[in-house]
């Protein structure tokens, strides 16, 4: 909050990468105790509705992250059934709140197949009350700037959306 009352931003992406007092999710071998995947989801879920709730943000980032390791890089297969309702209300408040979700394209590039969140919750976001979707290829390397936004665009406007949003002094347009 100090970064944000200290400097001007043109756009403030939320992301959840960890649990709380746990390293990255990225560094997590699943495939040590696939029991505890639905725990580990179960609690991550929870903690992006309070990020939802805290509201500071512009966008929030790629809902379904542990997915790119769990099923992209570990192959351990995830019913997100059981998450449906944390998620629903995660994309209920963020629409509340006039926020937008990114659609993040970076795993159609790294093994999983698909983007985060899937079709399915970005529909789900329009139902909702969505109004505001931004996409982003989640670049670390020159290489992949823009990679895979047709595939993005694409499902903005089959989910019902017609144009995506970028962020101007932290004013969707």
């Amino acid at each position: 909050e100090k970064m944000l009352e200290t400097y001007k931003f043109d756009f403030v992406l939320a992301s959840l990468h960890n649990l709380p007092g746990e390293e990255d999710l990225c560094k997590k071998d699943f495939t040590e105790h696939p029991e505890e995947v639905p725990a580990i989801l179960q609690c991550y879920y929870e903690n992006m509705l309070e990020l939802a709730k805290w509201n500071k943000f512009d966008s929030l980032a790629h809902i379904t992250y542990p997915l790119r390791y769990i099923q992209g890089f570990q192959k351990i297969p995830v019913d997100m059934k059981p998450y449906d309702e944390l998620i629903r209300e995660i994309l209920k408040t963020v629409a509340q709140n006039g926020k937008a979700i990114e659609i993040n394209t970076s795993t159609m590039r790294q093994g999983l197949g698909m983007t985060m969140p899937s079709l399915e919750y970005v529909k789900l976001f329009r139902e909702l009350g969505g109004e505001h979707v931004t996409i982003g290829s989640d670049a670390h390397w020159a290489k992949d700037i823009g990679s895979h936004l047709e595939v993005g665009m694409d499902m903005l406007k089959e989910a019902g959306f017609d144009t995506f949003t970028v962020y101007r002094r932290r004013e969707p347009k």
